[in-house]
């Protein structure tokens, strides 16, 4: 599956790690273990006025991916590449303007 719409703007992306910390109180050391051997990126995009067929064609992808559960290719046209995602959130939160149009933030991180 193809994430659908070109967001008007990607306003955020991070590169994240993971890093388990584990204290061992007699002796006061600290392990560290990477939980993740790449980086994940995440994805802030950015949709603005969305027309209703729009609306609906995100919500019936975000639907069809059970939010957060399937991944799918979303293309970041700032640097060309394509990535494997899944919303990072079950959620999709619409700021409607008027009847016609809403605008919705949302995020994506790579799996």
């Amino acid at each position: 599956m193809q994430y659908p719409l070109t967001p008007r703007k990607i306003s955020a992306s991070a590169v994240q790690l993971a890093t388990v910390r584990v204290k061992f109180e007699e002796s006061s050391y600290e392990q560290r273990i990477a939980t993740r051997s790449t980086p994940q990126r995440i994805f802030k995009l950015d949709h603005t006025w969305l027309t209703a067929a729009e609306e609906q064609q995100l919500i019936d992808f975000f639907t069809a991916c059970q939010g957060a559960v399937k991944a799918f290719s979303f293309f970041n046209y700032l640097d060309g590449n394509t990535y494997n995602c899944r919303f990072k959130a079950d959620e999709l939160r619409f700021d409607r303007i008027n009847k016609q149009f809403a605008n919705v933030s949302l995020e994506l991180e790579t799996c």
